[in-house]
């Protein structure tokens, strides 16, 4: 008697589970976040590379535009208009440079990319700050890598 008790424990807590499986079913899946806008590179002048940087607020962004063997441009957009605006294009300090990482600063401070000059992911990297307007004010490096400190207040935010 006891064995049938708990089959039927057992059985009940199953049925149950399908039921909640199946009340679930009929919510369906979260719906995806459809995009804003989309950028795109004009046709036939070049690509966006797979290293971007977002400011903070999620206000502005800063790309890479290249062709791998004429130019490579940093490119900055401010994502509030609709579409999206270009704010600035400029030539990278380099554009053999393999660009890791895109920081950007405060409004009116610049940003600062980190980059390889050779494809290996062991090469050395190099820091560059740049001005507003994607001018080069200081290099850092060559080093073996650049990262952010923990955050404890004080030293949040800031890059070594």
């Amino acid at each position: 008697m006891m064995a049938a008790g708990r089959v039927s424990a057992v059985a009940l807590g199953l049925g149950l589970l399908a039921w909640v499986g199946a009340v679930r079913a009929d919510r369906g899946a979260p719906k995806p976040l459809e995009p804003r806008a989309t950028l795109k590179a004009p046709a036939g002048q070049g690509y966006f590379d797979e290293v971007f940087g977002l400011d903070d607020a999620g206000h502005r962004l800063a790309v890479i535009r290249e062709d791998r063997a004429t130019f490579a441009k940093l490119e900055t957009y401010d994502l509030t208009a609709t579409p999206p605006k270009q704010t600035a294009s400029v030539d990278l300090p380099d554009k053999d440079l393999l660009p890791a990482r895109i920081e950007l600063l405060p409004p009116g401070k610049g940003m600062v990319i980190i980059a390889r000059s050779r494809p290996e992911d062991g090469a050395p990297v190099t820091a560059w700050l740049l001005d507003p307007t994607g001018k080069p004010i200081a290099k850092a490096g060559p080093a073996t890598t650049f990262a952010r400190p923990p955050s404890d207040g004080a030293s949040a935010g800031l890059l070594v």
